[in-house]
């Protein structure tokens, strides 16, 4: 977004450097953000679990917005919050007109 390159790079290499540079310290990544061709979800995951074989756990961003999109409960909080928020706004504005 802010015109700055990128660096494509072997993550082994990288990591290896990175942790020569700090021996105090053990330098691992936290997150792989992956785009994948349909068809290769399986792929996908193994590569994933390979990076981080101690966490066992991938997450996919269509899974997360999906289950979220499905829960009752949220989607009518959101909804009530909402209405709560437009009736909170036109009270105040009614009162501020009223005092003024």
């Amino acid at each position: 977004p802010s015109r700055n390159g990128f660096l494509l790079m072997d993550l082994d290499n990288a990591l290896r450097h990175l942790n020569i540079l700090s021996p105090v310290t053990t330098v691992r990544p936290n997150e792989i953000f992956i785009s994948e061709v349909p068809g290769a979800e399986e792929e996908v995951h193994k590569i994933a679990l390979s990076l981080a074989p101690s966490r066992n756990q991938v997450r996919d961003r269509a899974s997360l917005v999906e289950s979220v999109r499905l829960d009752p409960l949220i989607t009518a909080g959101w909804k009530a919050m909402a209405l709560l928020a437009i009736v909170v706004i036109l009270f105040a504005a009614t009162l501020g007109y009223v005092t003024y």
